[in-house]
């Protein structure tokens, strides 16, 4: 064997390595660090495969109170998993106007409530809140997806980190509820009539969707 074929059979033996799989772990991070003798050298950070597995298992554990207590839970579960929001109140009217001043309130006082928002918008006061609940019961958790902010809703509806989508039908028309949950406390509800589950999971981009219908199933059943 020639020198020259020797030297280039030893180049491609020292890059095997570099091309090997990584046995179910992502590359996660490339960057450059300085050895003792001041040269640059390539490092690739590793991250095991199962950090997702983990991160969604940390969600389900975060939303788990909320699902419980949705699915069969009592009034007072269902109450404690609310957070209600402290909005200056305001005299005007019209979708996405502030709570409006109850009479002999001044405008601006300072009261606590808790965000709906469907066809029209309104809020509800902390003694109005097991009506509320008791009109909003559900069949089930469709799916859960990552909120994409908006920057035209108004400070006084919260979005939330989480959207929970669920199913809800009255006399065979669909009504699906989705609660936006921050800080494992739900702190808005938004109500749709019409349309179903699977037609709000469209709108959604398919990788902001975080439990899909499948494992929302799935563990809707586990609980129940």
């Amino acid at each position: 064997m020639s020198a020259r074929k020797f030297i280039v059979m030893l180049v491609l033996l020292a890059l095997v390595p570099a091309c090997a799989p990584t046995n179910g772990t992502d590359v996660v991070e490339d960057r450059t660090a300085v050895s003792e003798d001041g040269t640059d050298v390539f490092e690739v950070g590793i991250e095991p495969a199962s950090a997702t597995d983990d991160n969604n298992q940390a969600l389900k554990d975060s939303l788990q109170p909320i699902l419980r207590a949705m699915l069969g839970g009592s009034i007072d579960d269902q109450l404690a998993a609310i957070q209600y929001s402290q909005v200056a109140c305001a005299n005007m009217d019209g979708l996405g106007a502030p709570p409006r001043c109850p009479e002999g309130v001044a405008e601006g006082t300072v009261m606590q409530v808790f965000p709906m928002l469907g066809s029209e918008s309104s809020f509800a006061k902390p003694e109005e809140m097991a009506g509320v609940l008791d009109r909003a019961i559900v069949k089930g958790l469709y799916a859960v997806y990552r909120v994409t902010p908006n920057p035209n809703i108004e400070p006084w509806f919260p979005e939330g980190e989480y959207a929970m989508i669920f199913e809800r039908d009255m006399n065979d028309i669909s009504l699906p509820v989705v609660l936006r949950v921050l800080n494992g406390k739900i702190v808005r509800m938004d109500f749709s009539a019409g349309v179903s589950a699977a037609d709000l999971l469209k709108e959604i981009p398919v990788e902001h969707v975080l439990v899909t219908p499948q494992e929302a199933q799935a563990w809707t059943e586990s609980i129940r």
